[in-house]
Parts: C-alpha cells; structure tokens; sequence
C-alpha cells in the first residue's frame, strides 16, 4: 500500500462515484453517476443533479424519482448547459455538480464533483483547447516526497510543486508510471493544468 487508506461509514443506498464528461460545443455535459444499494430490496428515491457555475451561481437542475436495484446500478443523465463558461490554463473556471438521493424527507446520501467546460482536440498537427491552438509546455512528476517517497505525507507538497511548475510558465504535467495521488487531478483542474496521465506500474 503506497496511498492512503481511509474508512467511510455511509448509507445503505448511497452515492459511489460520479464521472463528468463535458461538450463544450454541444453546451452539454454527460453524468455517470454509479450509486450502491447494498441492502436485498429495491429502493423507490428522488434522484437530482444541481450544477453550480464558476459563479456559484445555479447553472442547471435536474430531478427524477427512480427505484434503485440492489447491487450497484449506473444512471447517466445528459444535461444542457447553454453558453458555458469555459476552463482554460489562463482562466481554469469550474462547475460543481451535486448528486443526492433522497427518501422521503430525508437526504440518504450526496456527492460533489467540480469540472471544467472545455474541448480539447488536434487538427493539422496542432493541438486546440476550445479551438484556440494551444502549445503544450510539460514536465515530468515522478517526485520523491519525505518518508512517503509517492505519497505525499502531506498534501501541500504536491500543491507546492504544481505552483511551482505553473509559476514557471508550464501548462501540462506528465504523471509518470503510477496514477496520481488523489486530490492531484482537482488541483490541477483549479490551477489551470492539463494532465497526460499513465494509468498503470
């Protein structure tokens, strides 16, 4: 084990994660959001998205009642979100997300997620961020933090080297050989970072 390890007590219909997959063209974005029912019957809840600006202001709303099965079923709900406004190395504005399950009157479980509306893509051997040609300028991290050697004992050094890395005028870091700590990819998304991450030893 080279991460860290915690315990988190939830409820029995609870929210495990949730993937945002953005189109900034299409003003759009996609939610994958994977709950867990670990009881033996199903569940009749309201499910509902609140997405939040880079103002904090509401940018969009969405709600359904469902029956969730036992096990861990996935539901992907696409919802619009006209004239983003988009993140960039300049400008890394972020929209919240919040996933809830409620029962009744209660709130059973909620999860967060920030994001950023943004298109990559490369046309004629040149890289585009939201069709603006962008020159990637990367590092490398493989860092070699005290006592942890991987894992950071403490988070405000990984911030510290990615500030330094932006301060130096880089706009992409290379994860190297293992996946990043978690946290990193959030802060990279606030910093204004783009990530070429490698997945696996």
């Amino acid at each position: 084990i080279w991460g860290g390890v915690w315990l988190e007590a939830v409820s029995p219909l609870s929210c495990e994660s949730i993937a945002v997959e953005p189109d900034a063209r299409l003003e759009t974005a996609l939610f994958d959001l994977a709950l867990a029912n670990t009881g033996t019957e199903s569940r009749s809840v309201e499910l509902s998205l609140t997405v939040l600006g880079p103002d904090e202001n509401p940018a969009a709303e969405w709600h359904d009642a469902t029956v969730v099965p036992p096990g861990s079923p996935r539901y992907c709900v696409q919802i619009p979100l006209p004239r983003p406004t988009l993140w960039s190395c300049d400008q890394p504005n972020l929209y919240r997300v919040r996933a809830a399950l409620t029962g009744g009157a209660a709130e059973l479980d909620a999860l967060d997620a920030t994001f950023g509306m943004r298109d990559f893509t490369v046309r004629d051997g040149r890289f585009l961020l939201n069709e603006q040609p962008i020159y990637p300028r990367g590092a490398l991290l493989q860092p070699n933090h005290p006592a942890g050697l991987v894992a950071p004992l403490d988070f405000s050094l990984v911030e510290a080297e990615l500030r330094l890395a932006k301060e130096a005028g880089f706009n992409l870091i290379r994860v190297h050989l293992r996946p990043a700590v978690p946290g990193l990819l959030d802060l990279t998304d606030r910093l204004g970072l783009l990530v070429y991450a490698e997945t696996s030893l």
